[in-house]
């Protein structure tokens, strides 16, 4: 059985949401997930979600089954970047067939 690697930008509160129950959303967050496929683009969209939100990101790297490729929508070009999209119908079969670990870097973080 393959595999597929997938990076994603999160803030702090999504990071421990995702360690009790997987991939899911909140209420007034963005409904489908996106994904980068290469941890220099994660880093990049973490970036640009600082600029937004001022919340310091982390990235997780996503070790996804490929039996479950087709619930993935993509690969497509955003910002320049090859992403791949979960739509959420499809996070609780996500969350099944993938495991996920943090990637260490240096978040960026707002000074005081």
């Amino acid at each position: 059985m393959g595999k597929i690697i997938l990076y994603r930008a999160i803030c702090i509160e999504e990071m421990d949401s995702i360690k009790k129950i997987g991939i899911s959303n909140k209420e007034g967050c963005y409904e489908d997930k996106l994904f980068a496929t290469n941890i220099e683009d994660a880093v990049n969209f973490g970036k640009a979600n600082f600029l937004l939100d001022r919340k310091s990101n982390f990235i997780l790297k996503f070790v996804v089954s490929d039996n479950i490729l087709y619930i993935l929508d993509g690969p497509f070009e955003l910002d320049f970047k090859k992403t791949y999209i979960v739509h959420k119908n499809n996070f609780d079969l996500f969350n099944e067939h993938s495991i996920f670990e943090e990637i260490l870097y240096c978040p960026l973080v707002l000074k005081k």
